[in-house]
């Protein structure tokens, strides 16, 4: 959870630093119609490609299998992604593994949801 959040954070103040160290090397990230690796991930969240103007997640549930954590939850965020406007509500799945020694994101899929079933 620690993690995650600070993920959030960093994506708000666009932190690299944080983004580099949380983000695992080999990280896969599947959303709003593409894959992305971390380069790619890190590059639009500092360029301005994804912003975040509201940045809301609940109903967190984590399941842990060893050195894994499946994260799922649904996200009322309001983000724009290369000009376009996201508005609808979101589920989401993020994989955290410990990797030597530290945890790290190296999964995360977005499913959109009908905007009718907030």
């Amino acid at each position: 959870i620690k993690v995650d959040e600070e993920f959030n954070e960093a994506v708000k103040t666009k932190d690299r630093a944080t983004l580099e160290r949380v983000l695992a090397d080999d990280l896969s990230w599947v959303a709003r119609g593409d894959r992305l690796n971390k380069a790619q991930v890190i590059a639009d969240i500092v360029s301005e490609n994804l912003h975040f103007k509201a940045l809301t997640h609940d109903s967190i549930l984590i399941k842990m299998f060893g050195d894994t954590a499946v994260m799922t939850g649904h996200s009322t965020s309001i983000l724009e992604y290369k000009g376009k406007l996201f508005t609808a509500p979101r589920l989401f799945t993020s994989v955290y593994m410990n990797l030597n020694g530290q945890w790290q994101m190296v999964a995360h899929q977005v499913t959109d949801l009908d905007p009718e079933k907030k």
